[in-house]
């Protein structure tokens, strides 16, 4: 969603792929602009963005050390979730993949209201709520279980393995779910930006994913600001109705991300 709406900028480019995974510390950023920047050259006026997934893993202080002293005049715009959401849409969209991986054995919505209701008397919610057993600190119940292995019987996985038992909270962090881990210390992310020399609201632009609806705007003139684009060219009136609008839509998006997660 940042990505998108940042695009709608005139002077904004985009990668030619949708993530890149690269070490600040081997690629020079002229080097890292042309290979995935068609069209962008130092000095052309317009600004280039690239969406890292290093924040995926737990070592973002790592990777901002690595951008600071490899891009000095780089700016980064973290977009920060809520993290039993974000755990839910990854669920989500792991087992839209898992089905889809099965061909025409199931669509996402005959998984629900057959295979899930009927043969296991449970429900996408129930599912989500037994993998990512919070309430009862990543001790699964034995209905919990006994779901798990009737899926793992039946040919089903939820990547990342979170239908086994040795994926169970590998790292000892006390909460069931890795995502969820990663992301519980909202402040930490921030943190560790700061930490290695970066200035909020100024080369630092924070955002949070559950508020374009209500916050849009102001969120994007403050990383236009961040990344010293004029306010003016930008399209208001088109982003206005982007921003209450789904970027990736599917039929289990549309039924799911609206509720949000279920109560653990």
């Amino acid at each position: 969603a940042l990505a998108n709406y940042l695009a709608l900028h005139p002077r904004v480019r985009l990668t030619n792929q949708s993530e890149v995974l690269f070490d600040p510390r081997d690629a020079n950023a002229t080097e890292l602009v042309v290979r995935h920047n068609p069209g962008v050259t130092p000095g052309s006026g317009l600004a280039w963005i690239v969406k890292h997934p290093g924040l995926e893993n737990r070592h973002a202080s790592v990777l901002a050390r690595r951008l600071r002293r490899a891009y000095p005049s780089a700016s980064v715009a973290l977009a920060l979730c809520d993290p039993v959401q974000r755990a839910f849409r990854f669920f989500i969209y792991f087992l839209e993949y898992e089905l889809r991986r099965h061909g025409a054995r199931s669509t996402f919505t005959r998984f629900a209201q057959v295979t899930l209701k009927r043969r296991y008397n449970t429900t996408v919610e129930g599912l989500f709520s037994s993998v990512v057993a919070l309430r009862t600190d990543c001790v699964r119940s034995a209905a919990a279980r006994s779901l798990a292995a009737a899926l793992r019987a039946d040919g089903y996985s939820i990547p990342p393995n979170w239908l086994l038992e040795d994926a169970w909270d590998p790292a000892g962090h006390g909460v069931c779910d890795p995502i969820v881990a990663k992301d519980s210390r909202l402040d930490r992310w921030v943190e560790d930006w700061v930490d290695a020399g970066y200035v909020v609201n100024q080369s630092l632009g924070v955002v949070f994913m559950e508020s374009w609806a209500r916050d849009g705007e102001p969120m994007v003139r403050r990383l236009l600001r961040v990344m010293r684009l004029p306010e003016e060219e930008y399209p208001w009136g088109v982003a206005a109705a982007r921003f209450s609008q789904r970027v990736y839509d599917s039929e289990a998006r549309r039924r799911y991300f609206k509720k949000g997660a279920p109560d653990l």
